[in-house]
């Protein structure tokens, strides 16, 4: 039986195979049935339209737990893409503050 390094509820950075780095939540963990590793599901939001999207069978080399500045500005992208019903970059680049703050930390948000 495998062991979980990560929790529901986790906010982590995901580094998929082409280098592009996404923050989000853990929203389950399962095992891989052949190589009886670890696997989880994270939610984010795209970056591109701003929905909520599910990475499914993660590995969990893939995945390191966010720092404290940046659990503030996923949960900054979430409630402002949740408040306004749009893609959350575009509202961040009416309010220089945050997009300073985010471009500061390197997000997903900027990152394509």
């Amino acid at each position: 039986m495998a062991r979980y390094k990560f929790n529901k509820g986790d906010k982590v950075k995901v580094t998929q195979r082409n280098g592009r780095v996404l923050t989000g939540v853990v929203s389950g963990a399962d095992t891989n049935l052949c190589t009886f590793k670890p696997e989880y599901f994270v939610d984010y939001n795209s970056p591109i339209d701003g929905h909520e999207q599910t990475l499914m069978c993660v590995p969990e080399e893939a995945i390191e737990l966010c720092t404290t500045d940046e659990i503030v500005a996923v949960s900054m992208e979430v409630n402002i893409a949740r408040a306004y019903g749009k893609p959350y970059r575009h509202i961040i680049d009416q309010h220089p503050a945050y997009k300073g703050y985010l471009e500061s930390l390197g997000t997903s948000a900027y990152r394509q």
